[in-house]
């Protein structure tokens, strides 16, 4: 399931997620331990998928509070969904290397915030907070002004749970 884990092999499915896979990429970059975290009250997690029906434990934080935030474990099972009209899955794929953990990952998050629909679009500081429950993620915008050249505003991260941008 999680084996070398590369952040370049990560290859989004029919769901308009990429702020999702985006965060799956960027945590991916701190290698294999990182992800395994994610994942760690899955039993033998190193031993999987096994024959016959496997389930994973994903390990997420309920952003619908005020920090901190509560973890949430959230059971799936290996079953990949597939999209009848584009012929494709309709989350992420396999690696090239064949791991899961993306697909399973991906499915978790959707199941954690009520299905499929509700993880189409979204922001990458709203996913690292859901991964990984820290309040401590700002968005930035670029704006021309002109002469002056590019300036930048700092938010909050936006929260679609509450449809609004959070206090700084």
């Amino acid at each position: 399931v999680v084996g070398d884990v590369d952040a370049y092999d990560i290859t989004n499915g029919s769901v308009a997620d990429l702020w999702l896979v985006g965060a799956f990429s960027s945590l991916a970059e701190f290698g294999p331990s990182v992800i395994k975290k994610l994942f760690k009250h899955t039993p033998s997690l190193d031993d999987l998928p096994t024959k016959g029906f496997n389930r994973y434990v994903v390990s997420l934080h309920n952003l619908m509070t005020d920090p901190p935030w509560k973890q949430v474990d959230v059971e799936v099972d290996e079953r990949l969904t597939w999209n009848d009209a584009k012929c494709s899955l309709l989350g992420c794929k396999p690696t090239r290397t064949g791991e899961l953990w993306p697909c399973i990952l991906e499915k978790a998050v959707a199941a954690h915030c009520g299905g499929w629909d509700y993880i189409h679009g979204g922001r990458i500081t709203h996913a690292w907070r859901l991964l990984l429950g820290t309040p401590e993620v700002y968005h930035v915008k670029l704006q021309m002004k002109g002469e002056s050249g590019l300036k930048a505003k700092i938010f909050g991260a936006f929260n679609p749970n509450r449809r609004s941008w959070e206090q700084m």
